[in-house]
């Protein structure tokens, strides 16, 4: 970390999971990424117009295809209110993933340690499931990348 802090561009690899505006319907399952190269994965989620709080799960898989596709438990956090930059304290979830609340304009952030995964299953993604249309986007920030460079490495194979 630098002495004003982390700069994400150079220390971290930001991938988008799901695209800002997408109205989550039924089932969805984010983009996958790989833990592969990196040691910790803080996946932030966030709701626009919402009259159906989706509930999210985490999943691991041995490809980018989602081959072997597991759900697994987790630890996430919170905005304590819409708009707030103030969570409330970490959570753990179950395999039965978390309900995201009805409140518009939320946010969410899943921390994952690579060290959390099964061997052989460093792909990651989050499952979305909402019985009506929400509005969601979602990205997955890596850090403690085992090569470090001023451009990333890509997550996403």
């Amino acid at each position: 970390m630098g002495a004003k802090g982390i700069y994400l561009a150079e220390e971290a690899t930001i991938i988008p999971i799901i695209p800002g505006s997408s109205a989550v319907a039924g089932t969805q399952t984010s983009d996958w990424f790989h833990l592969k190269e990196a040691a910790h994965a803080s996946i932030l989620i966030m709701t626009g117009a919402t009259t159906s709080g989706p509930t999210v799960t985490l999943h691991e898989a041995t490809s980018n295809a989602g081959s072997g596709s597991t759900a697994i438990v987790f630890n996430y956090a919170e905005a304590s209110t819409a708009g707030s930059d103030i969570p409330l304290a970490v959570q753990a979830a179950t395999v039965g993933g978390f309900g995201l609340s009805t409140r518009d304009n939320m946010w969410w952030v899943i921390e994952l340690d690579a060290s959390q995964l099964s061997d052989g299953s460093p792909y990651v993604a989050i499952q979305l499931t909402s019985a009506a249309a929400t509005i969601v986007s979602a990205m997955a920030i890596l850090t403690g990348r085992r090569y470090s460079e001023d451009i990333g490495l890509s997550a996403i194979d």
